[in-house]
This record gives C-alpha cells, structure tokens and sequence, in this order.
C-alpha cells in the first residue's frame, strides 16, 4: 500500500468527520464547548455519508482478497480494515440516506427502515469510525500499529 499517497488520507479524514457526527450527543455531553464544531459540520451530513457510502465499497473491493492474509499476520491491522469498511458503510448508509432516497422512492423506505434498525447502535458506529480513522490516519503517517 501507498502509505504517503494523499488519496489515503480521505477515507481516515471522512470516518473521523463521519464518526463526530454520529457520536454528536456522547461529545457535546462531555464537551460541551464542541457542539459549535459539530453544528458547521450538520450542513455536510448527508455528502459525508454519500462519500463514506462510496469509500466504505471501495475499501471492501480494494482489501477483500488481502484480508485473510493480514488478519492472520497482523491482526490488529486486520482489525483496522474491517473496523474501516463496516463503519464506513453503515455510517455512509445512515447519513447518505437522503442522497440515495432522492434517486429512487423505494430506495426512500428501505433506507429509512435500515437508519431505523441501526439508530440505537449510531453512537457505538460512530466511535468506531472515530478510532479506525486515527489508525488508518496513524499508518498513513508511516506508524506500524500492528
């Protein structure tokens, strides 16, 4: 892997954003002085989501074939990647939900049925999002973890 190539960047800059915005309720609890932060980042929501959507696909397509391979020998590494691509996913479906419904109606109700099932877990996705792009930004910047 390309460990310097700015384009790697993206997808730890998106779930970190991603992952502030489902966590929002847990951060502003705890800091309060945050919330400001997170009220610019509202605007974006759902094209952070729509961009998670795409880049959570692209991970999955990109890491399939290698992931047994560094799950076996570098399990936490292994970790990082399907911790990446699951949070990416499901975050980029809770928040990109608008983008996609405005494509197809019935694209509308199986989208908000699926924000419906996964809201109780949106704090816990969201955390999750948080730490696997502070690791993906950590091996970026050429820091073995694992």
């Amino acid at each position: 892997m390309e460990a310097h190539n700015p384009l790697n960047l993206v997808c730890p800059l998106l779930l970190i954003l991603g992952g502030v915005l489902a966590a929002a309720g847990l951060i502003v609890a705890k800091r309060p002085d945050a919330a400001k932060y997170i009220d610019k980042l509202q605007p974006y929501q759902a094209l952070i989501g729509f961009a998670l959507l795409g880049v959570g696909v692209w991970t999955l397509l990109r890491w399939i074939a290698f992931l047994p391979g560094i799950i076996k020998d570098k399990p936490f590494n292994g970790l990082v990647v399907v911790a990446t691509i699951v949070a990416s996913i499901l975050l980029g479906c809770m928040f990109g939900m608008p983008i996609l419904a405005r494509m197809t109606a019935q694209g509308a109700q199986k989208g908000n049925e699926l924000a419906q099932r996964m809201a109780p877990f949106q704090v816990l996705i969201g955390l999750v999002g948080i730490a696997a792009g502070i690791a993906n930004l950590v091996n970026w910047l050429g820091i073995d973890l694992g």
